[in-house]
């Protein structure tokens, strides 16, 4: 649970400021938030008795206070572009807070309460729009909220937001074993927001037309706007397809506001930008998506990623990039060392694509060990996976455009380079020498790891199994890239 205030009818606005909390106020703050909790959350209808909120917010016991405190702490401490916290204290006491910061590449409120001896003076409203002249006006403005709160939306719904029909899974709850609070998300608008556009777009989703290539299990194709346009289009089905969009969303609008010309242009988003447009590049267009490279396609690409790598983002957009699809943690050779029922299906695997010499000469051991030494680097904005359908080509221009941000991250320079290298020399084009001279050797051998690893994994339930044949072949071609160079 994160974002809740307690509001009841208004009284004169108090004398209170909002101002900046310091690490001193920690344990205020935490106050202030159990009280409200147990103040509100308890829901006969919804199941939830006063002890399961105690049990959350403070232990059964209050084993969980000092944590708590510590927590709060912690986040006043690093406060920065990315969040914030705001108290409202009166002779010292902390009598309400906000929180605001960027989620999953939302801007949102964060925690916001107010003490119950607090409530109905206009205390709620300065922190929101304290949080909300944090934010500034020109995204989305999101929060959460329990839905059975009905004084807190009314309280939001006075202030301009509005419900999106989306609820919110307590995942954390879920995770640690308490109670979990049903909750709705809300959304104030942004001024000149796209969203009135994508009504356009979705009035014409039955018309979608599929587009090949990819893995995703998000709703993709194409379809023709009224005007004769044609929009790529990208609607999240489930929960982790909503939340790829949504950080894709933000990807797309930080790379416009830096001028990153090698991306399409986002032309609409949907309420929670969960479902998105953008400018089409289409084959009869003259674009390919193909795996045929050229040496001018391959200079094209590899210039794009380093204008990617040249950008200065601020803080708050670096938040956008901090979940990690590709990390130390990710080596594929430790699970293989640690499981022969993986290593046979893997040999097995490599045997029935003609791949014996590279069957017979794996020692895990000596592998695993050899991929433990590679050490990341996390300083260089990256795509992570770059491949012929998602980086489309027009010869006749000369350009690139890259798609499918969802595991854009900062990384490491060469891990990306040698997935991109070896994406493209396993398409049959021979990527020159003096290119993979640029990579680290080790590099390759990381991600042979990683690809193998997958490779020897069965595929989750639905899955398209030709992705852990390509897998497969991706790390065969690493692994001779990683000796080319040895």
């Amino acid at each position: 649970m994160s974002e809740q205030p307690l509001p009841k009818p208004e009284q004169p606005t108090p004398t209170l400021e909002v101002q900046p909390a310091t690490p001193e106020d920690a344990a205020g703050v935490f106050e202030v938030q159990r009280q409200t909790w147990i103040d509100t959350y308890p829901n006969e209808e919804a199941g939830i008795t006063e002890q399961d909120v105690r049990n959350r917010v403070e232990g059964e016991h209050g084993e969980l206070v000092a944590d708590k405190i510590a927590w709060w702490r912690k986040g006043i401490e690093t406060s920065g572009e990315n969040r914030a916290i705001f108290v409202a204290k009166d002779e010292g006491k902390v009598m309400g807070f906000v929180a605001p910061g960027i989620m999953d590449g939302q801007r949102r409120i964060g925690a916001i309460y107010v003490l119950p001896e607090a409530q109905g003076k206009g205390l709620g409203r300065k922190l929101l729009d304290k949080a909300i002249d944090w934010h500034g006006r020109d995204e989305d403005i999101y929060l959460h909220v329990a839905s059975y709160n009905d004084n807190a939306i009314g309280f939001y719904e006075k202030n301009g937001f509005e419900k999106t029909g989306k609820a919110i899974e307590d995942l954390d709850a879920r995770e640690r074993g308490v109670v979990e609070i049903p909750e709705i998300e809300m959304v104030l608008k942004a001024d000149g927001d796209s969203s009135d556009d994508w009504q356009a777009v979705e009035q014409q989703l039955p018309h979608l037309k599929d587009v090949e290539g990819g893995f995703s299990q998000a709703q993709r194709g194409l379809v023709a706007l009224p005007d004769g346009k044609e929009v790529f289009v990208k609607v999240g089905t489930a929960e982790n397809t909503r939340m790829w969009a949504r950080k894709e969303v933000a990807v797309y609008k930080a790379l416009e506001a830096h001028g990153f010309e090698h991306s399409p242009h986002l032309v609409a988003t949907n309420a929670d930008n969960s479902a998105f447009a953008l400018e089409a590049f289409s084959p009869e267009n003259g674009w390919d998506w193909q795996d045929n490279w050229t040496a001018e396609r391959l200079a094209a690409t590899l210039k794009a990623m380093d204008d990617l790598a040249a950008l200065k983002l601020s803080d708050a957009e670096r938040t956008i990039f901090i979940k990690s699809s590709i990390s130390q943690d990710e080596d594929g050779w430790r699970p293989l060392l640690e499981s022969p029922e993986m290593q046979e299906v893997l040999r097995h695997k490599l045997h029935g694509v003609g791949a014996d010499d590279i069957a017979q000469g794996i020692d895990f051991t000596a592998d695993t060990d050899k991929a433990s030494k590679y050490k990341f680097a996390d300083d260089t904005l990256v795509h992570y996976d770059l491949r012929a359908d998602n980086c489309a080509w027009n010869p006749e221009t000369g350009q690139v455009r890259l798609v499918d941000w969802n595991w854009a991250q900062y990384g490491d320079r060469d891990i990306d380079l040698a997935a991109t290298l070896t994406h493209i020399q396993k398409s049959g084009f021979d990527v020159p020498a003096e290119l993979i001279e640029r990579v680290d050797p080790d590099a390759f051998h990381w991600m042979a790891g990683f690809w193998l690893n997958a490779a020897a994994t069965p595929i989750w339930e639905g899955g398209d199994e030709s992705l852990r044949d390509l897998q497969l072949l991706s790390g065969i071609t690493a692994l001779r890239l990683a000796g080319a160079k040895s």
